[in-house]
């Protein structure tokens, strides 16, 4: 199996590089996302903001601290006000993070135990570590949030706090202190739905490098090989294009069916069916697609099933534009599902938006009403599962536009092929 992933103009695309660029957070990057939230804090009749979860503080202030993601206790907000510069709390041993990440206008709050040795200034690093460092240190992040609160005129008033972030306990002696506080986890998602064409950019970069090394690994792989060695290669691949491996799935035969069949040292037999579901991240921005494989030439069987699947996720892909609501985008996909050879074909959603999440708002589901928007980027999904015959799936990325949905995917949509072992 060949082939070569196009750009939009139909020329092949190298390794696009990545460039993060902590200075500037998202929330400052075009779109008018400051004029989101503002306006989502207007309609709601609050005055600031208070973020907690690692995407959201990112999102505002630029800020990446390592424990926040991977020990979710860690304590790091992020304060923002309308016409004010964002407020960022941290613990005193992260400080080395928000003198690489922040924007320069971006106030910061230490809190915490931490010691550093100042040898020099002679990098700005150093230089910004050294000035935070002579400002008062809170003893927890709770007083310094206090402290900001005070700054920025916010106690006593009505604020928006993201509760999903918070350590246990913490939103009791936030709302006893303040007795006007709303959760804003929500608020915040809306926010983000839309993204800036450079968040745009980042996740059409990300997708390439996941479906690059998707491809690479199947066409590398032959049948008596198994769940794991295709796998690798993926993670190889991907890691080699500067990204990092999220969630892999990789099913081979009846294991296609679980949906999430983690790889394994099962090996890939002649007529098994593979179903690849694959998420990276890169410059904190997500990807997440899905193919299926067949090992040898497809059946009719599987070439009707997919079939059917694919014509759901077309149907889906030419319903999306500004002003459908997602639900309506949900619809279409199952009924057109059903009606090209599926007549039983179930889900609970077809896709879902990405961003700083895997899973960004709007859920494409029978329930969700948001209305779609210019630069919402959604992943638009249909699998199948049938315990004891296999699993398949397609998955894409889209942005609104305009006129309607532009792929951000460009390898082939359909059955993908793992040849058998020669010799």
């Amino acid at each position: 199996m060949t082939h070569t992933l196009k750009d939009a103009a139909g020329t092949a695309r190298g390794t696009p590089a990545i460039h993060v660029q902590h200075a500037v957070p998202p929330i400052m990057r075009g779109r008018a996302a400051g004029s989101r939230l503002a306006g989502h804090l207007e309609r709601d009749r609050l005055e600031g903001i208070i973020a907690t979860t690692p995407e959201n503080v990112y999102y505002i202030t630029g800020f990446f601290g390592l424990p926040e993601w991977s020990v979710r206790l860690t304590q790091a907000y992020a304060v923002w006000v309308p016409h004010q510069p964002p407020a960022l709390i941290v613990p005193l041993s992260e400080l080395d993070f928000a003198a690489e990440g922040v924007a320069e206008d971006v106030e910061v709050f230490c809190y915490g135990d931490f010691s550093y040795d100042i040898g020099g200034r002679s990098s700005t690093s150093a230089k910004r570590l050294a000035s935070w460092l002579g400002n008062p240190v809170f003893p927890d992040p709770m007083a310094a949030l206090r402290h900001v609160m005070g700054c920025r005129h916010l106690a006593g008033r009505p604020i928006g706090l993201d509760e999903v972030g918070l350590a246990p306990g913490l939103w009791t002696r936030i709302a006893g202190d303040e007795s006007r506080v709303s959760p804003a986890y929500d608020l915040l998602r809306r926010v983000r739905a839309v993204k800036s064409d450079w968040e745009v950019q980042a996740l059409e970069r990300v997708a390439g490098i996941t479906e690059r090394a998707a491809l690479k690994a199947v066409e590398a792989t032959v049948s008596g090989e198994s769940e794991m060695d295709l796998a690798r290669r993926f993670h190889t691949h991907l890691v080699g294009d500067d990204a990092w491996p999220e969630v892999t799935v990789v099913g081979a035969g009846s294991r296609s069916a679980f949906p999430n069949a983690q790889p394994t040292g099962r090996l890939l037999d002649p007529g098994d069916i593979v179903r690849l579901d694959l998420c990276a991240y890169a410059g904190y921005y997500h990807s997440d697609i899905s193919r299926t494989a067949i090992v040898g030439p497809p059946t009719p069987e599987h070439e009707s099933v997919y079939g059917a699947l694919l014509a759901g996720q077309q149907a889906a892909i030419e319903n999306v534009r500004p002003g459908v609501m997602a639900s309506e985008v949900f619809a279409v996909a199952v009924e057109t599902a059903r009606r090209e050879g599926l007549p039983g074909y179930r889900r609970h959603h077809c896709g879902h938006g990405i961003g700083l999440e895997g899973y960004d708002a709007p859920i494409i589901g029978p329930r969700d009403t948001t209305i779609l928007e210019e630069g919402m980027v959604l992943c638009l999904e249909l699998p199948f599962y049938r315990v004891d015959w296999g699993g398949m799936q397609v998955e894409d990325t889209v942005v609104v536009t305009n006129t309607g949905a532009r792929l951000l995917t460009s390898s082939p949509r359909g059955i993908w092929s793992i040849e058998g072992r020669k010799g």
